[in-house]
């Protein structure tokens, strides 16, 4: 990709550490990358640690040729999720388009993670990202259309209004009730109970 291009690889990587770093002590974050290159494996999952374990500058920058397989990084996430009982959703970050399989194989795939009760998030960034096509992904997944960003800032804004409406635990206190505008959330009802 071009120099913009890394311009916004580097906007998502901060914008996802100012965001993940506030809601890893209590939540759990793993990720998927596009490869570097033109070759269409996404490989594993990557379970990312506590509290900041994490270094996401180590993160590869892809090359100009870089695909973008949509489908194969929304395959095969079963196993990677938790307890079916917490909360668990997708979010899909991506400047492009599916270049690796079919558009209708990335819906479908999106489609079988709401079937499993997994709602996936799109967050498209920049111009050159295929809107229609990622909004086709967030309708069936669960939650309506694409976010569109084109800066850290908007990353950032938009990885929070998803966190609070997913119920993710953030900064508060399990005893803090005017944390979430007085509502207890699922964290502090969970601990309500503690001494």
């Amino acid at each position: 990709r071009t120099p913009v291009g890394r311009r916004i690889r580097a906007s998502i990587r901060d914008g996802l550490d100012e965001s993940l770093s506030r809601w890893d002590h209590v939540n759990l974050f793993g990720y998927r990358l596009f490869p570097t290159s033109g070759a269409c494996d996404v490989g594993d999952y990557n379970a990312l640690g506590k509290d900041g374990a994490y270094d996401w500058a180590a993160l590869p920058t892809p090359s100009e040729g870089a695909s973008t397989p949509i489908e194969a990084a929304l395959t095969g996430l079963g196993l990677a999720f938790g307890d079916p009982n917490d909360g668990e959703i997708v979010i899909l970050i991506t400047d492009g388009d599916e270049t690796c399989a079919t558009q209708a194989g990335a819906v479908q795939a999106a489609s079988a993670l709401r079937y499993r009760g997994v709602e996936t998030h799109v967050i498209a960034v920049g111009a050159t990202a295929n809107v229609p096509f990622l909004n086709q992904i967030a309708a069936v997944g669960g939650t309506g259309a694409a976010q569109v960003v084109v800066d850290q800032a908007d990353l950032t804004a938009t990885l929070e209004a998803l966190m609070h409406g997913a119920g993710f635990c953030g900064d508060c206190e399990w005893w803090d009730t005017s944390c979430n505008d007085g509502v207890l959330g699922a964290c502090q009802l969970d601990q309500a109970n503690k001494p």
